[in-house]
C-alpha cells in the first residue's frame, strides 16, 4: 500500500483504521510525520523514515514492514533530491519510495525521476512508489479544462500547455503501472473531507498522482490494484491510499 498522508495533520486513530482496513505487509508513505512512524511501530511494523528539509516542518518519507521481509533487507536513504529516495532491498525484490517535486513543474519532476532511475541495479525486481505529482496521459484528462483550472486558481503546477512527461518515460524505461494494469486506476486526489482549503487550489478536480510502477516480471505477479475508499480514507488526508495485491509465488 502506498498512502500519501498529508503534513498538515495527524490523524493516528484514522490512520490506524485504515492500516487494519488493508492489512498491507508493505506500507510506504509521503508527507509521513514522526508520530505516525512511531503508531506503525506499535502496529508490530518495522519502519525507515528520512525527514525532508523543509522550513522546519517535520515530515517526510517512510517505509513500514511485516517481520517476514526483515531478515533480508537492507536501506538505503538518498538525500540529494527536493524530498527523500528511500531505497528498501531484499533478496526477491527492492522498493524506491519518492515524492516527486512538490510545487514544482514537469520538467523538474521529469528531471529527478531520470535521476532516480540511476540508482536501478540491472537485471533487478523493484517497485517505484510515491505521489508523483504528475498526470498519465492514459487517464483522460481534459488538456484545456486543466489549463482553465490552473489559470482560475492561479498556479501551473501542469504546465500551460499541460505536459506529462514523467509516466511515457516511466513506460519507455520498461515499467508497468500497476493500478492501470489491474483495472484499478481512479483518481487519487482530492477527498471528500481531508483536503485542506490551501490545497483545494492545486488539486481542483480529480487527479490521479500517486502511482505503483514495476518492473515487468515483478508486474505480472500482481492480481488486484485499487485506491482504497472508506469513511477514514475520506477524512485522514487529502489523497487516498493506493493498494497492489501480489502473488509472489507466481
Amino acid at each position: 500500500m502506498h498512502y500519501n498522508v498529508l503534513f498538515d495533520s495527524i490523524e493516528l486513530e484514522m490512520l490506524k483504521q485504515i492500516v487494519a482496513q488493508a492489512q498491507p505487509d508493505l506500507l510506504t508513505l509521503n508527507e509521513v510525520q514522526p508520530e505516525e512512524i512511531e503508531l506503525l511501530q506499535k502496529l508490530g511494523y518495522h519502519t525507515l523514515f528520512a525527514e525532508t528539509n523543509r522550513e522546519s516542518k517535520h515530515y517526510g518519507n517512510g517505509i513500514a514492514w511485516k517481520e517476514q521481509f526483515t531478515p533480508h533487507s537492507i536501506c538505503t536513504i538518498v538525500q540529494d533530491l527536493k524530498t527523500p529516495l528511500l531505497i528498501w532491498e531484499t533478496e526477491q525484490f527492492s522498493v524506491y519510495v519518492t515524492h516527486l517535486a512538490p510545487g514544482e513543474g514537469e520538467e523538474v519532476r521529469f528531471q529527478e525521476i531520470q535521476k532516480i532511475l540511476q540508482y536501478r541495479q540491472p537485471a533487478s525486481e523493484f517497485i517505484l512508489a510515491g505521489d508523483l505529482n504528475t498526470l498519465s496521459p492514459h487517464d483522460g484528462y481534459d488538456h484545456l479544462e486543466l489549463e482553465q483550472g490552473m489559470r482560475r486558481h492561479g498556479h501551473t503546477k501542469f504546465g500551460i500547455p499541460v505536459s506529462m512527461k514523467v509516466i511515457p518515460y516511466l513506460e519507455k524505461q520498461g515499467l508497468v503501472d500497476i493500478l492501470q494494469k489491474t483495472n484499478g486506476a481512479f483518481p487519487t486526489t482530492p477527498t471528500n473531507e481531508g483536503t485542506p482549503e490551501h490545497e483545494k487550489t492545486r488539486h481542483f478536480q480529480p487527479l490521479r498522482l500517486d502511482y505503483l510502477f514495476a518492473t515487468p516480471r515483478l508486474a505480472a505477479k500482481a492480481t488486484r490494484g485499487y485506491v482504497l475508499h472508506s469513511s477514514a480514507t475520506e477524512k485522514c488526508s487529502d489523497h487516498y491510499p493506493i493498494v497492489a495485491e501480489f502473488d509472489l509465488e507466481r
